[in-house]
């Protein structure tokens, strides 16, 4: 007890001096001042970001290291199950990895582009109006969305206050193109609200597969990943899950759209290299 009188006492002694010397009272500013200025910043709608105290964004420098040097393998297995779920010939066969929108075969056409859309908040609902006045218009045939569709992991409890949500009201088709952000997921959540669901969920058993199965994507997993995405494009009737894997192509007339999936190192799997030179030959130059 004696000991414990003591330190509590030269404590509070230590501290009465530190709050008497100037050397004391910026010490205790900036212990004070760094807390305070991080939640002014974090909250801030101009200067800060809603997700500052999300965790799962400060992990994703961890994730991004985790899931980078696998994504090849992964999109090389979900292609080849893409291919096989299609009955098509192979990765080069004409259509198996093809959109069609309707209204872009007769004359000239508009489509969308919006590049890593936001975090669900008020900087991606800033522009809901323009998206919808855009999209509302005849000439405009479809969306594409590339890159980083989902913040902050790609994750399918993200979809609905990050895509279906800020996205209610377009009824055109959207499309789009994976981001690191999205892969960090395995891409679970990119297949099971972008893409078509029997390929998806052909895509994410390939993906598990090639993983030996050492995941936490269990199959009851997958039924809710696909059931959710269902639920979601049904309630606020936005129409994706159209395409057949991360990547695209279009073919109208005189116009070719491609769409390529370069993951998290800025690259491109054999597969996909193999499809995206017959893509190019079907665009005719």
């Amino acid at each position: 007890v004696r000991w414990w009188a003591e330190h509590r006492l030269r404590r509070r002694v230590a501290r009465d001096l530190e709050n008497n010397t100037l050397h004391g009272a910026v010490r205790q500013l900036i212990r004070a001042g760094l807390p305070i200025t991080a939640v002014l910043i974090a909250v801030h709608p101009i200067w800060g970001f809603s997700w500052y105290f999300n965790s799962e964004n400060w992990a994703t420098a961890a994730w991004q290291k985790v899931a980078e040097t696998r994504v090849d393998e992964w999109r090389g297995a979900m292609i080849d199950a893409a291919v096989s779920s299609r009955a098509a010939s192979g990765v080069t066969a004409p259509g198996v990895f093809e959109i069609r929108p309707e209204g872009i075969s007769a004359g000239d056409f508009s489509f969308i582009v919006i590049v890593d859309p936001g975090e669900g908040d008020q900087s991606q609902h800033a522009l809901r109006d323009q998206v919808l006045l855009a999209a509302g218009r005849d000439r405009v045939k479809f969306i594409v969305i590339a890159s980083d569709v989902v913040y902050p992991l790609g994750a399918m409890k993200d979809y609905e206050a990050n895509f279906y949500l800020p996205l209610k009201g377009v009824a055109k088709p959207i499309f789009a193109i994976p981001g690191n952000h999205d892969w960090f997921n395995a891409l679970d959540g990119f297949a099971a609200n972008l893409m078509e669901p029997t390929t998806a969920r052909a895509a994410i058993d390939a993906r598990v597969n090639a993983d030996l199965s050492l995941s936490s994507t269990t199959r009851d997993r997958i039924d809710g990943l696909l059931h959710g995405a269902q639920r979601l494009r049904e309630l606020y009737r936005v129409p994706a899950g159209l395409q057949h894997a991360p990547f695209f192509e279009l073919h109208a007339g005189g116009f070719s759209l491609v769409g390529i999936d370069t993951g998290i190192e800025r690259r491109v799997d054999d597969a996909q290299l193999e499809w995206l030179r017959a893509a190019l030959d079907r665009a005719n130059g």
